[in-house]
């Protein structure tokens, strides 16, 4: 009986799959939006990066729970840091098997009311 080699795989292969595997985006397209409400800052994550814990506003998305966010410069995009109960608008969210996390975070400004891309 003949016994079939596998081809060798690349690391990079192998990380491409393992990220697309973990990773279910929560919206259809590329420009969605979440209105969430800051619940915790952790100062320091188990990487070292700074974290915060939002929820979403919208009674319609309440079956996601918390939603994550690095408070890093390429994520945070505004100067000062938000407090617990602020509300910010989130982007780019995915689930992972932790939970959920979204790449980029800003304050929700008043103009923000009649944008038709937030889920409110």
């Amino acid at each position: 009986m003949k016994v079939k080699k596998r081809k060798k795989k690349s690391a990079g292969d192998k990380k491409r799959r393992r990220v697309s595997s973990t990773r279910r985006p929560a919206n259809k397209g590329p420009g969605r939006m979440i209105k969430v409400r800051v619940g915790e800052l952790k100062s320091e994550g188990e990487h070292g990066v700074p974290w915060i814990i939002t929820w979403p506003t919208s009674s319609v998305l309440a079956w996601m729970g918390s939603i994550t966010v690095e408070k890093t410069l390429l994520s945070w995009s505004e100067d000062d840091d938000p407090e617990a109960g602020d509300h910010l608008v989130v982007w780019n969210v995915w689930e992972k098997r932790q939970g959920w996390r979204a790449k980029f975070a800003r304050r929700y400004r008043e103009e923000d009311k009649d944008d038709k891309k937030i889920v409110q």
